[in-house]
C-alpha cells in the first residue's frame, strides 16, 4: 500500500483518511500490510503538490516529519515499512538550473543511488524512533543485484531489515536460482547474508511454461504456482503478487484462472515448508510441502514428459478441480497437486524438448518479420561504403514512432528510424538512422534499444525485454556515445553497465542521427550466428532527452536499469526474425 498521505499545500500535515478503511479491512482479514513510504508528494513527475520540498533529500527535516507521523499514526496496524517504489526507476528531481529541458517533455530528472541511500538512512532513524518494532524494506532494485550492492557500498546495511527486488525472472527453475544466487551472494559478501530477501512486486513476464497451456489467464494461472514453489526452493522468502485486485470473476461468479491458482495453493498447501523439491529429467518437476492436512506434491513438466505412479492418483488440478490419474500418465504444464509425498512413488520420462506457451500475453497487430543478415564487409566504420551496398532490414516506413501517453512512468518519445545489420564471427554491426524534427541541434541526444533472445517464430513469447536476454542501449549524450548494456537474466555473466570492447560512432546531419556500433557477442549475449538462429530482435528508437542522461558524477552501471523503462511502457517499435549470414 504506497503512502503519500499528504493532501495539503504546507509541510507537516496530513490526511490519512484515504488509507484508514483499507488497512482496517485487511488487519481484519488478517492480512499483514507492507505500507510504501513514497516522496512523490516531494518530488516525483506530475504529482507534486509541496515543490518547497524537492528535492526531498535536501529537506530531510520535512521528510523525517512526514514518516514519523506515517508511522506512528498506523503502528500496531502496519509493520511493515518500504522506502519508495523502485527507486532505480520512478524517483525523480526539477531539472537544476542552466540547464534547458525541451519544451515537451518534464522538467525532471532520475535520482542518483546516493541520494536514496541518504534517504533510506533518514527514514530508517525516524521509523525506529516512531515505532522501535517496525521492519523497514530498502526500496526494490533488480535482479542483477547492482542496485542492492550500491547500497551496501553507501553504508546502509544497518538502514533496513529486509531486502527486497521486483520481478525475479521465472521463465525456469534454472532462471529463478541464478538470481538467487546473485542477490544472496551478494549479501553474504556484505555479511547480511541471513537478512530477509523479498520480492515486493511480482508478476508475469516470459516464464517458460510448458506445452497445453494456451492462454494469457492460464499462464497468470501456472506462473503463480511456479513461483510459490521457485521461491521457496531457492530463497526468496516471500513474494507479494502484483495487480492481484485487477481480476474480475466471470459472468457466472467464477474467479479467474489466476486467483483460482492462489486458492489452491492457500487451501492445500498454506504457509506449508518445502520438504524437497526434483527436477525430473531437468524439465519435469516435482516439490513436496508439508501441507495444510499433510504433505502435498506439486508436479509439472516444461517439456513433453509421462509420469510413472505405482497406482492410480487421486489430484487436483491448479485450478482447484478433482482429477483422477492414471498410473501412466502424461504431464504438461498444469501443475497437479496431490496429497501424498511422491517422491518415492513416482518416475518420470521426458520425451520431448522444452516446450514454452503460446501467446501468454497480448500481441502486437502483425507478426515480426523475418529477415536475412549479410555478412560484415570492410571496417564497417559509420563511413564506410560497405553500408551502402548492404540492404535494409528496416526502412522509415516499416519502424513505427507510437504517440507517448500521459503516465506517471514517463519515457523519451519514440521517433522515426531506418535500420541496417551486418555479422561476422566476432561481431554484430548496427547502423541506424533516426528523424527527429524536435532534435536539439545544440546538444543531440538519441537513444537507439534493442533486445535479443534465440527462440521459435512459431511460438508468441510476451514481446518486451524480459523474453530477451538483455536490452543493450546504444545511446548518444553530452558525455559522448556509449554503449549500456542490461541483463536480466544473465547479470552474474554480463556485468550491467558500459560494455567493454563495443564501439558506438553518432554523426549528426541536420535533424537526424545516425548511429553505427560495433557489438562483440561475447559481451552482450549466448547468441552466437550459426548456433541460435533465428534470433528475436526487439527495438525501440527514442529520442532520449535530457531526463535520460546519465550525470557525469555517476557510474554508468548505476544507469543501467533507467533504460529498460521504455520497453517496459511501450512496445517495440520494430520486432524481427534474424537468420545470419543466409542469402535471401
Amino acid at each position: 500500500m504506497q503512502m503519500d498521505c499528504l493532501l495539503t499545500d504546507t509541510p507537516g500535515k496530513y490526511d490519512f483518511g484515504r488509507y484508514e478503511r483499507s488497512v482496517d479491512l485487511a488487519v481484519e482479514q488478517g492480512m499483514s500490510v507492507l505500507g510504501i513510504l513514497d516522496a512523490r508528494w516531494g518530488n516525483e513527475t506530475g504529482l507534486n503538490v509541496l515543490g518547497c520540498c524537492s528535492p526531498v533529500w535536501e529537506h530531510l527535516d520535512v521528510w523525517k516529519d512526514f514518516t514519523r507521523q506515517v508511522v506512528g499514526h498506523f503502528k500496531d496496524r502496519v509493520n511493515y515499512w518500504e522506502v519508495i517504489n523502485e527507486p532505480p526507476f520512478f524517483w525523480w528531481y526539477p531539472t537544476p538550473p542552466g540547464v534547458r529541458m525541451p519544451s515537451d517533455n518534464p522538467d525532471l530528472r532520475r535520482a542518483p543511488i546516493r541520494h536514496y541511500a541518504t534517504l533510506l538512512k533518514a527514514s530508517a532513524e525516524a521509523i525506529r524512533e516512531a515505532d522501535p518494532q517496525a521492519k523497514i524494506v530498502a526500496g526494490a532494485g533488480f535482479a542483477d543485484g547492482a542496485f542492492l550492492r550500491r547500497l551496501y557500498e553507501y553504508g546502509c546495511k544497518d538502514a533496513f531489515d529486509i531486502a527486497s527486488v521486483h520481478y525475479v525472472p521465472c521463465r525456469h527453475p534454472e532462471d529463478f536460482a541464478r538470481q538467487m544466487r546473485i542477490l544472496r551472494t551478494i549479501m553474504a559478501e556484505c555479511g547480511d547474508v541471513a537478512k530477509p530477501l523479498w520480492d515486493t512486486e511480482s508478476g508475469s513476464g516470459g516464464a517458460v511454461i510448458g506445452h497445453a497451456v494456451q492462454t494469457p489467464a492460464e499462464y497468470e494461472a501456472v506462473f503463480n504456482v511456479y513461483r510459490h514453489c521457485f521461491a521457496h526452493e531457492f530463497g526468496l522468502d516471500r513474494y507479494f503478487w502484483f495487480n492481484a485486485t485487477s481480476a474480475k470473476p466471470d459472468a457466472a461468479g467464477q474467479l479467474q484462472p489466476e486467483y483460482r491458482a492462489i486458492g489452491t495453493i492457500t487451501r492445500l498447501i498454506g504457509d506449508g515448508k518445502l520438504l524437497g523439491a526434483e527436477h525430473l529429467g531437468g524439465e519435469a518437476h516435482l516439490y513436496v510441502f508439508q501441507g495444510v492436512n499433510g504433505p502435498v506434491s506439486v508436479v509439472w513438466s516444461t517439456a513433453p514428459a509421462v509420469a510413472n505412479f505405482d497406482a492410480a492418483m487421486k489430484a487436483i488440478s491448479h485450478l482447484g478441480e478433482p482429477l483422477t490419474l492414471e498410473p501412466r500418465q502424461q504431464l504438461s504444464g498444469r501443475p497437479l497437486f496431490i496429497c501424498e509425498d511422491l517422491r518415492r512413488r513416482v518416475g518420470v520420462s521426458v520425451t520431448g524438448g522444452r516446450e514454452t506457451i503460446a501467446k501468454p500475453m497480448k500481441q502486437p497487430a502483425g507478426e515480426p518479420l523475418q529477415v536475412c543478415c549479410p555478412r560484415a564487409e570492410g571496417t564497417m566504420e559509420i563511413d564506410d561504403p560497405a553500408w551502402d551496398r548492404l540492404p535494409w532490414m528496416a526502412t522509415r516506413q516499416q519502424i513505427a514512432a507510437p504517440e507517448s501517453t500521459s503516465q506517471v512512468s514517463r519515457v523519451s518519445s519514440s521517433v522515426p528510424a531506418e535500420l541496417k545489420l551486418a555479422w561476422d564471427e566476432g561481431n554484430l554491426y548496427l547502423r541506424a538512422t533516426t528523424f527527429d524534427e524536435r532534435l536539439d541541434v545544440d546538444l543531440p541526444t538519441g537513444l537507439v534499444q534493442f533486445s535479443l533472445r534465440d527462440g521459435n517464430p512459431s511460438i508468441a513469447e510476451w514481446g518486451y525485454y524480459t523474453g530477451g536476454w538483455c536490452v543493450l542501449n546504444l545511446f548518444a549524450s553530452k558525455v559522448g556515445p556509449r554503449v549500456l548494456s542490461y541483463h536480466h537474466i544473465l547479470g552474474d555473466e554480463y556485468p550491467p553497465g558500459l560494455v567493454s570492447d563495443a564501439k558506438l560512432q553518432v554523426k549528426q546531419e541536420g535533424k537526424t542521427l545516425v548511429f553505427c556500433a560495433r557489438l562483440p557477442w561475447d559481451r552482450i549475449s549466448p547468441v552466437r550466428p550459426g548456433a541460435h538462429e533465428p534470433v528475436l530482435l526487439m527495438f525501440t528508437f527514442n529520442r532520449a532527452d535530457a531526463m535520460l542522461d546519465v550525470p557525469a558524477e555517476d557510474e554508468p552501471w548505476e544507469w543501467s536499469h533507467t533504460f529498460v523503462d521504455t520497453f517496459i511502457v511501450k512496445k517495440p517499435a520494430l520486432s524481427m526474425w534474424v537468420r545470419f549470414g543466409v542469402t535471401p
